[in-house]
C-alpha cells in the first residue's frame, strides 16, 4: 500500500521540525514547572518514527531528545501529530504503542550495562473541523470494572493543543507555528480568504527578510496543497497584497503557476478549468482511497464480498473512506466492520 503525502503532516514537520520553533513551542506550551527542568536550547530530534507502514498515511510524528538539568540522563519528548476532520478516541492506545516502540528501542541500542528508560512526555496537537472532546488518560477507553483493578492499568495522560479553542496569541510561539495554527482556527469557516491575510500577517512580527522568505513559501506551498483548486485564484490575490515583494512573491507565482491559475486565461476560463480538474482529481482520489480501503480489508479479513466491494464503491467522503480505513485495523471481526460500512452508506 502506498503513502500518499498529507499536507498538514508536511507543513508542521516542515514548521514544527525547526529547532527555533520546536524550543519555542515546548517553552511556551509546557508549565514552568516542567520546562526548568529541560535544557530546551540543547534539543535535538531524532531521525525516527514507529508508526506501521500501512498507517504511515495517517499519523506523523515527532520525536525530540533533550538533557535534564543537573542530571546524567535525557529526557524525550514525543510529540504525536494528528491531522484529520474527524474525532478519534484511541489516540491514548496509539500514544502507547509509540511509547513502548521508542522505549524498546531505546533498550536495543543501549550496550551499557542496564539504565532506567528515558521519560517520555507524550503531546498531541489537534486540529480539524471540531474541537477535540475526549478525555487525554488512558483509562478513559478501558473499562475498569472496580478499583480492585486499576492497579494492572498502565495509565497515563497526554497533554493536548486543540488548535480549535486555544488562543494563539497568548502564546510566546515562533512567529511561523503562530501563522499556521491561524490558518489552521479559521480553514474550516466561510470567511477563510477574508480572515486569510491576517493569519499570514504574524509571519511580518518578528522574522528577518530570509525567515520570512523561507516560512512564507513553505505556507503558500501548503495552502496550494490543501485548499481546493477554485481557491486558488484567490488565495493568490490575497498574498499579492502582503507587504513582501520582488524575488518572494516572483517565486510564489511560480509555485501556483505549475497547478495551471497564471496561464494568462481569463477569470471565467480560468474558474471553469479549475472545476473541471478539480473533479477530475476528486475522481482520481476518490478511486485511489477505495481501492486502498478494499486492498486493507482483503489483507486483514481475505474475501471481500461483492456487496461489500459495491457498498464501498459508492463512497463519495473521503472522510468517511479514510475513517473506515482506520477502522479495518481496530475492530475485531469482517462482520464489525461490515456494520461499519453499513451505517456510513445506509443514509
Amino acid at each position: 500500500m502506498s503513502k500518499r503525502q498529507n499536507p498538514h503532516d508536511k507543513v508542521i514537520k516542515n514548521i514544527l521540525g525547526r529547532h527555533e520553533t520546536a524550543v519555542s513551542f515546548l517553552q511556551s506550551f509546557l508549565p514552568e514547572r516542567m520546562t526548568r527542568h529541560l535544557e530546551l536550547e540543547s534539543l535535538r530530534f531524532e531521525q525516527t518514527s514507529h508508526i506501521p507502514d500501512h498507517l504511515q498515511e495517517y499519523f506523523s510524528d515527532i520525536l525530540i531528545r533533550m538533557p535534564l538539568r543537573d542530571r546524567d540522563q535525557e529526557a524525550e519528548i514525543y510529540v504525536l501529530l494528528e491531522h484529520k476532520s474527524f474525532l478519534d478516541e484511541w489516540v491514548p492506545l496509539q500514544l502507547l504503542r509509540y511509547m513502548v516502540e521508542t522505549w524498546t528501542s531505546y533498550g536495543q541500542k543501549r550496550k551499557e550495562p542496564f539504565r532506567k528508560l528515558p521519560l517520555l512526555l507524550p503531546i498531541v496537537i489537534a486540529h480539524g473541523e471540531y474541537k477535540w472532546r475526549y478525555k487525554t488518560k488512558l483509562s478513559s477507553i478501558v473499562d475498569v470494572p472496580d478499583e480492585t483493578f486499576r492497579a494492572y492499568l498502565p495509565d497515563f495522560e497526554y497533554s493536548l493543543f486543540d488548535v480549535n479553542v486555544e488562543d494563539v496569541r497568548g502564546y510566546a510561539f515562533h512567529s511561523a507555528l503562530k501563522s499556521l495554527f491561524a490558518i489552521w482556527q479559521i480553514s474550516p469557516k466561510r470567511e477563510f480568504l477574508d480572515e486569510l491575510k491576517d493569519a499570514l500577517m504574524f509571519l511580518f512580527q518578528d522574522l528577518d527578510e530570509k525567515q520570512l522568505d523561507r516560512f512564507l513559501k513553505i505556507l503558500v506551498y501548503y495552502l496550494s496543497q490543501a485548499r481546493s483548486s477554485e481557491e486558488l485564484s484567490d488565495i493568490m490575490d490575497v498574498i499579492r497584497s502582503l507587504p513582501a515583494g520582488g524575488e518572494t512573491m516572483e517565486t510564489i507565482a511560480e509555485m501556483l503557476e505549475k497547478k495551471g491559475y497564471e496561464k494568462g486565461l481569463s477569470l471565467g476560463e480560468q474558474r471553469g478549468e479549475q472545476r473541471g480538474e478539480q473533479r477530475g482529481e476528486k475522481r482520481g482520489e476518490l478511486k485511489k482511497s477505495r481501492e486502498m480501503l478494499l486492498e486493507a480489508i482483503s489483507e486483514r479479513y481475505g474475501t471481500v464480498s461483492s456487496d461489500l466491494v459495491r457498498r464501498i464503491n459508492s463512497i463519495d467522503s473521503h472522510d468517511t473512506l479514510k475513517m473506515l480505513f482506520k477502522q479495518v485495523f481496530r475492530v475485531d471481526s469482517l462482520e464489525e466492520f461490515q456494520e461499519q460500512v453499513l451505517r456510513a452508506t445506509d443514509n
